[in-house]
């Protein structure tokens, strides 16, 4: 998870109070780097291993066959008519498992 925060940091403008708000507020609130559908298309382009590693182990973690299958699970999931909705809702899935890691590091 150290390697996606870093990701994330690079990405972004984010501080880590920033960070403890998209814990509470969820990614969907507009985050810098976050917010347009570009940017979180470049996240999930630069660290596309990274975030399909570790959406898979969540994925299994909750019981799903892949990753694919639990980001159809999420509220969003309206967006998954393309690639681009997957790697947009998976950046925000990223964001926000960030988020709530680092605030349980506290």
């Amino acid at each position: 998870m150290e390697k996606l925060y870093k990701a994330v940091l690079k990405h972004s403008e984010l501080t880590n109070d920033d960070l403890k708000e998209i814990s509470e507020h969820g990614a969907d609130g507009g985050w810098c780097e976050f917010i347009y559908n570009v940017d979180c298309i470049k996240f999930w382009d630069n660290n596309s291993e990274l975030i399909q590693k570790y959406s898979q182990e969540q994925a299994e973690n909750m019981g799903h066959k892949n990753w694919l299958v639990m980001f159809s699970t999420f509220g969003r999931a309206d967006m998954l008519d393309g690639v681009d909705g997957y790697k947009i809702l998976g950046a925000w899935f990223i964001l926000e498992s960030v988020a709530h890691w680092f605030v349980d590091q506290e």
